[in-house]
């Protein structure tokens, strides 16, 4: 008897759909996921880097799909290579954009282009930051811009209310100082430029050197904000500095020009009892605290802080934390100074009834020990002669300097006695109240270092000289320097005698 042929093919049915049901679990997701994975690409790319100082870190690159709808939009960072990715794009036409965090803060963008995602396939676009030149001739668009130049662009606002400051001035100054290789007489060069703030409170300087430190200040309504430094670097060649004044606390520029403390004002010749620390002290209701750290982050204990033109100094304690009170509003210079560091001197955005954190990191100077200073003493018979027979010079040594605990001697010289210090940092100018009196118009004081005449006072650190010649007036000051005006001897622990011939 031959089977049922209906009921036999029933029954072979039922069990492949039972086998069936047991494999379609697992089977029916890699069934649908085959056509979505084909309805997806890739984009991928390396950003090369052309400049140290804005380098593939601060980059991202975002894509945007325009259509199909509806619009999407991812971004990715690159890795420590440039290298960057996107994985599993829909399928569409985007555009694609490198961003960079100093073309943000330069306000610059650079244009994007468009890529085309296929199914299944990886889409290659590559980018270049843009040179630190190229930034510059952007920010300084229109401008002729000279060799071994830079530019200096910010925004300024209102300290109390975070407002932009339109119509302020920003002013700016620098000194040129050039030797004749003949002569080795040395030539300084004053140099000032001031722009005014645009509507959002922008501000641009172009044509500035780099290489060289540069004093900038805000100025607005009649007031004046601190001087601070800033230094635009051939590798840079633009930098942003935002500023802020308070309306409310900042100094007149009356006061300031009297003292001598604005940008303006530094070439004048202020009197002998005119200086910042005879009477301008600023005060406010800001506050700044932080951690001095030295090298491998060590915290430093018994270093001084103070900002420049107010009162209140602290020192570290042993964490090396610190907290100053009563502080003016705005762009402000904070003074940071420890025996055998280099001077840190760190701009600091002050706000009223706020504490601003700012933490400091001092680099440690590299001195020469007292036993080969000693051995090369014979080198100085000049300095030796003057300190025995002149009746109206004063001569320290390096022994003198190193008690004095100072880190500029520009301090040195004031504690002496019989001086005006006018200004800090490598701007710092010493004038003879001496000199001053017996000749109305004289300038600054002359200082020579290592027989070059119409140097910084505070050029070289205190560790680093060996012999210090002081003398008020042109009266038994040797003959060979210009000394009219007071005149200031600094013999290096470099300085090598010429033999006499």
């Amino acid at each position: 008897m031959r089977a049922n042929p209906t009921s036999g093919g029933i029954h072979r049915r039922a069990r492949i759909g039972a086998r069936l049901g047991r494999v379609l679990p697992f089977v029916a997701p890699l069934l649908f996921a085959v056509p979505l994975a084909a309805q997806t690409g890739r984009i991928q790319g390396t950003i090369k880097e052309t400049t140290r100082p804005r380098g593939v870190k601060g980059a991202s690159v975002l894509v945007a799909r325009l259509d199909p709808d509806p619009p999407l939009a991812f971004d990715a960072k690159p890795d420590d290579q440039g290298r960057y990715h996107f994985d599993a794009l829909p399928v569409g036409r985007y555009m694609i954009q490198l961003t960079h965090q100093a073309l943000d803060s330069l306000e610059l963008s650079l244009p994007a282009s468009e890529v085309f995602i296929v199914a299944g396939r990886t889409a290659e676009v590559p980018f270049s930051l843009p040179t630190s030149l190229a930034l510059r001739d952007a920010v300084c668009r229109g401008l002729t811009l000279g060799n071994n130049t830079g530019a200096v662009t910010g925004h300024v606002v209102d300290a109390d209310t975070e407002q932009p400051l339109a119509n302020a001035d920003v002013a700016l100054s620098w000194t040129d100082l050039s030797f004749d290789r003949k002569t080795l007489h040395s030539t300084k060069e004053q140099h000032d430029s001031w722009v005014r703030t645009g509507p959002r409170g922008e501000y641009r300087i172009c044509n500035v050197p780099t290489g060289s430190w540069l004093l900038i200040q805000l100025q607005y309504a009649g007031r004046a904000g601190n001087a601070v430094r800033v230094s635009v670097s051939g590798e840079e060649a633009v930098v942003v500095r935002n500023l802020s004044l308070s309306v409310a606390e900042a100094p007149t520029l009356t006061t300031l020009d009297s003292a001598g403390a604005t940008v303006r004002g530094l070439d004048s010749e202020p009197s002998a009892d005119d200086s910042v620390a005879n009477g301008l002290y600023l005060t406010g209701t800001a506050a700044v605290s932080g951690v001095v750290l030295g090298e491998g982050g060590r915290p430093l204990d018994d270093v001084e802080v103070r900002v420049v033109n107010a009162r209140p100094v602290t020192r570290t304690d042993a964490a090396g934390r610190f907290t100053l009170n009563n502080l003016p509003s705005g762009t402000q210079l904070l003074g940071v100074r420890r025996i055998g560091y280099l001077v840190g001197d760190v701009a600091v955005e002050l706000r009223p009834n706020r504490t601003v954190t700012q933490n400091v990191l001092l680099r440690r100077v590299v001195s020469l020990d007292s036993m080969r200073v000693v051995g090369r003493r014979s080198r100085y018979a000049d300095f030796e002669y003057r300190r025995k027979s002149s009746p109206t010079g004063r001569f320290l040594t390096a022994n003198d300097l190193a008690r004095e605990h100072a880190t500029e001697l520009a301090p040195v010289i004031q504690h002496v006695g019989g001086f005006t210090i006018v200004g800090a940092g490598p701007n710092t100018q010493v004038f003879s109240t001496a000199a001053k009196s017996g000749r109305p118009n004289c300038k600054e004081v002359n200082v020579v270092i290592d027989g070059v005449d119409q140097a910084a006072i505070n050029m070289v650190p205190p560790h680093d000289i060996a012999a210090l010649e002081i003398y008020p007036e042109a009266a038994g000051a040797p003959g060979q320097y210009r000394s009219e005006c007071g005149l200031i001897l600094i013999w290096t622990k470099r300085w090598k005698s010429t033999p006499p011939t």
